[in-house]
């Protein structure tokens, strides 16, 4: 499989305005062997920054390589019921380099940093796959997910000295994805991080989404330790045929 994805963006503040041009190419591929499967990657983003006339112009390349060794296991209760249990064990390294001063931190794509690390995730699922007698489970003809369980924990293979103040240590923070869909319309996603080194909670994000006709509803909270934010989220928005606007506020 292959992919580009390219941007283009004007920014302006008090410290620095210019352009930026994003290209950003990936290729991958799948073996399987039955149950089991293998999943290498590749991409190349490449970085040009713009300054305006007597700022000076810089570039920055970042190189990311990983592969993935995953397996999948299901069991099926009462006929109704579908477990899934996919884990998968993450081999990833990212390189950068840079031409020219560093760049201004706009969004993501200047937030990567270099890595060599070794994640294990572990994904369940529960999903309904017919018609049954037990109300609770609202199920319907077609499948339709009822919970989604995803833990992921890393360790970091790179040299302590190339760490950023925010990866004090090997053993990577520890992150808990969590979404439940008691029915089609409501959903409830929390998403957290856990410090091992400080022995506290580092983030948790939580959203509430409920969907009445062609109106849809959100409701949420944000949380992170260093650097300090918390605050509320809500929003609202309309679906017409292929066409969606939302409002959103914090």
């Amino acid at each position: 499989f292959y992919s580009l994805e390219s941007s283009a963006a004007r920014w302006q503040n008090q410290n620095s305005d210019g352009t930026r041009i994003h290209l950003a190419p990936e290729i991958s591929g799948r073996l399987s062997w039955g149950p089991v499967g293998l999943i290498p990657r590749a991409s190349l983003q490449h970085i040009y920054y713009t300054s305006v006339p007597g700022g000076k112009d810089s570039q920055r390349t970042i190189r990311s390589i990983s592969t993935d060794a995953e397996l999948k296991a299901y069991r099926t209760y009462h006929q109704t019921l579908l477990h899934t249990v996919e884990p998968t064990l993450r081999l990833e390294q990212t390189d950068i380099q840079t031409w020219g001063d560093d760049p201004p931190l706009l969004d993501l794509i200047e937030a990567v940093s270099e890595q060599r690390q070794l994640t294990l995730i572990l994904l369940n699922r529960w999903l309904s796959t017919g018609s049954s007698p037990t109300p609770l489970l609202d199920v319907s003809p077609n499948p339709r997910e009822l919970a989604y369980l995803r833990i992921t924990q890393g360790y970091r293979l790179s040299d302590l000295d190339t760490l950023s103040s925010s990866e004090s240590g090997r053993v990577a923070p520890l992150r808990l994805e969590v979404s439940l869909y008691p029915r089609p319309s409501l959903s409830l996603d929390l998403d957290g991080r856990y410090s091992h080194d400080d022995d506290r909670l580092d983030s948790l994000d939580t959203d509430f989404h409920w969907q009445w006709g062609h109106t849809q509803f959100e409701l949420g909270q944000r949380y992170t330790r260093d650097p300090a934010i918390r605050f509320l989220t809500g929003g609202a928005g309309v679906i017409l045929r292929n066409i969606r606007g939302d409002i959103k506020m914090w």
